[in-house]
């Protein structure tokens, strides 16, 4: 699964791992465009890239803990 690969890629890695929109909609089971509309209004942090959204892998996680996420 993508969470999964996710999981080994934090394991191994030292540096900030970067999740696309779709990537954090999976772990935050929440659709894309909430995401998106989350990020656009402060709440979840994320810098854009061209017309996207980039997500921090730890941020997705912290705001899953705190939303009560399971």
């Amino acid at each position: 699964t993508v969470l999964g690969k996710v999981i080994i890629s934090c394991l191994s890695a030292n540096d900030d791992i970067l999740l696309s929109s779709t990537e954090a909609s999976i772990i935050l089971n929440y659709k894309r465009q909430n995401v998106n509309v989350l990020a656009r209004k402060g709440k979840l942090p994320a810098k854009r890239v061209g017309s996207n959204y980039v997500f921090r892998l730890l941020d997705i996680l912290t705001y899953k803990k705190k939303a009560g996420r399971p």
